[in-house]
């Protein structure tokens, strides 16, 4: 959480301790599925601190999660004004424009959050997820391979990497993948599925 630097003042602000206690109580509710409380949460802090660049972010993603990526955009690209070295915005961005249908913007946010963190498994899951959307395969299979190794146990970015193989052309590859995947998750209906694209464009067996 940001540091605020606004101190109580005679014209009736909030003290800063209760103004964070306000910001923690939103992302307790959030944490818990109690979007529209925690929106409401978030508002009152940005009532009063319009530059609480996580208040901004995460109002963002509840209007995404309430089925308004359109308003939560413009407040995540808010927050990334005041942050615009946090990864984190950049992926919420680029899940609010995907739910937008605006497919190469938001992997260009994914992009970003990648250039800023290396290792952010869902950024480069989701990165090549929208690659694979925009039907380039070739190139989403780079951050969908980072992705598995990061998170090896996360079932999407398994499918992902499985599905960009066999449009590849390279089920034999796909196999393994889709294998391990339904190893640890064995009542994964889309992983058996993909599995059984592998074996009958491979030719084999499971």
């Amino acid at each position: 959480m940001i540091k605020l630097k606004s101190p109580s003042g005679p014209g009736g602000q909030p003290p800063l301790d209760s103004l964070a206690a306000t910001f923690d109580e939103a992302v307790r509710l959030h944490r818990a599925g109690e979007v529209v409380k925690a929106l409401e949460m978030y508002r009152r802090v940005l009532a009063i601190y319009p530059r609480h660049a996580d208040a901004l972010q995460m109002a963002g993603v509840c209007a995404g999660q309430l089925g308004d990526p359109a308003n939560g955009v413009p407040l995540v690209r808010r927050a990334i004004a005041l942050r615009p070295h946090a990864p984190g915005y950049q992926l919420n961005l680029g899940n609010l424009l995907r739910m937008l249908g605006k497919i190469e913007e938001a992997a260009a946010a994914y992009r970003h959050a990648v250039h800023l963190d290396p290792l952010f498994a869902d950024a480069q899951n989701n990165l090549g997820s929208a690659l694979l959307l925009m039907r380039r395969p070739e190139e989403a299979l780079k951050p969908l391979q980072q992705a598995a190794r990061l998170k090896p146990d996360f079932p999407e970015t398994q499918r992902n990497l499985a599905t960009a193989l066999l449009a590849l052309g390279r089920p034999e590859e796909a196999k393994p993948v889709l294998r391990n995947l339904l190893k640890r998750h064995p009542g994964d209906a889309e992983g058996r599925k993909l599995l059984e694209q592998a074996e009958q464009a491979g030719g084999t067996a499971a």
